[in-house]
């Protein structure tokens, strides 16, 4: 999987000026559409763009690891939201493969992991940013030093 280009269309967050220490947050990755992209080259390549959204919403504890309804949005206590698209080559076999079965609403095995940890590499640092500007607490534990015992 050889990534062409990555950018973002949406970026958004929010936090409430009722942040309770007492939270939960969901961390997501959607993506919500896969298509064959033209581009010009010479070899046996096709262009694939996906579409994504990486999301942290961070709700009251009771409501963790469940879905959230619309209602139940409106009671969040903040979200870093972001949307983007990735194209990459791949040989046209495996753009077949990816198109084939993108039409099923699935992803092949075999890029899953490849793309999501590269939209998680891409997006994470957004977030972490984006946390630290409006005060929210970060999605993922941050390194600290401690102590050494004598």
């Amino acid at each position: 999987m050889n990534f062409i280009k990555f950018y973002f269309t949406k970026i958004s967050a929010n936090k409430e000026e009722d942040f309770s220490s007492n939270f939960s947050l969901n961390t997501n990755i959607d993506i919500s559409k896969i298509e064959k992209e033209d581009i010009p080259n010479e070899n046996n390549f096709k262009a694939i763009k996906i579409s994504f959204t990486f999301s942290v919403e961070y709700f009251k504890s009771e409501q963790q690891d469940k879905k959230l309804t619309k209602s139940e949005k409106q009671n969040q206590f903040g979200e870093v939201l972001l949307k983007g698209k990735i194209i990459f080559a791949s040989p046209n076999e495996e753009a077949e493969n990816i198109s084939k079965s993108w039409e099923k609403k699935q992803i092949p095995e075999d890029i899953k992991l490849p793309l999501f940890n590269f939209i998680l590499r891409k997006c994470a640092s957004k977030a972490f940013e984006l946390e630290d500007t409006l005060n929210l607490p970060p999605h993922f534990p941050l390194p600290s030093i401690k102590p050494q015992n004598k």
